[in-house]
């Protein structure tokens, strides 16, 4: 496990392919149908928190997506590709 942003994550293998796909459909249209009370035009908050320190990096592995997240909590919100 290591620390990022004072989260902690796995190390290793992060994604299979089913793991990809799940996450491929959990886009920003899935996260504004989803959690609508956490959209406000393109702006979210936190599902987990309501924290507005949104950040974004890349997946890498294989996958070609970029994980947007809370910088506060480390909640995944949703996906998009690279």
């Amino acid at each position: 496990i290591r620390l990022r942003f004072g989260v902690a994550r796995p190390q290793g293998d992060l994604c299979n392919n089913a793991d990809v796909a799940a996450k491929r459909r959990q886009n920003f249209e899935w996260f504004k149908q989803t959690y609508p009370d956490n959209v406000n035009g393109t702006r979210i908050t936190c599902r987990s928190c309501g924290g507005e320190n949104i950040g974004t990096e890349r997946m890498m592995n294989k996958t070609y997506l970029r994980r947007h997240f809370c910088r506060t909590c480390g909640t995944d919100q949703y996906y998009t590709p690279e």
